[in-house]
């Protein structure tokens, strides 16, 4: 019969001598000890890093139920890999990084005209906080003769999967700026 550890399928004998420090590679046995301490009575998730039976390094999403049983503190706990999620939270750090390192605009819209993203340079070159503009639409941002634009354009880049137009901004201190826009659906 065998037993899974973590992520470790162990044969029933060598899972017996093992304790949790054998395949937490995140903290050593003394920071378990402490650990363990702060959950008894708790229910709780965390994340760290076990070690395979090959000895390569895996990150766990662990969620434990702390309980007193006849006077002995113990621990369920289950862990889940995630490394996919970890691999995807650090690609999209390294995109922000990169779009908010450029200095061209960089706008993610609704089909409504509403942000989703956009990029430090779009809003510091407009004068406004992030904030601010994260509040508006595309068609506060335009001005009206090109908010009138905005339904055909949308419905251009839909039709053909991209488009090429001039706009202009209306800037926070009143000033237009005037904009290429290169989009894509």
């Amino acid at each position: 019969m065998t037993l899974s550890a973590g992520c470790w399928v162990i044969p029933r004998p060598e899972i017996a001598g093992l304790n949790v420090a054998d395949w937490n590679a995140q903290w050593s046995a003394e920071e378990l000890r402490e650990k363990f301490k702060n959950l008894a009575g708790k229910n709780t998730r965390f994340e760290t890093v076990h070690r395979r039976k090959d000895g390569t390094l895996l990150n766990v999403e662990v969620s434990s139920a702390g309980v007193e049983i006849e006077g002995q503190n113990l621990f369920f706990a289950s862990s889940r890999d995630i490394t996919e999620r970890k691999r995807a939270e650090e690609e999209l750090k390294l995109s922000a990084l990169l779009l908010n390192s450029t200095s061209d605009s960089v706008f993610l819209l609704g089909l409504d005209g509403s942000f989703v993203f956009f990029n430090e340079a779009a809003w510091r070159s407009r004068g406004y906080t992030r904030d601010e503009l994260m509040a508006m639409n595309v068609r506060e941002l335009n001005t009206p003769e090109c908010s009138k634009l905005f339904a055909p354009r949308i419905k251009e880049v839909l039709e053909n999967g991209h488009g090429i137009f001039e706009a202009e901004h209306r800037c926070k201190d009143g000033s237009i700026m005037s904009v290429e826009v290169n989009s894509a659906s």
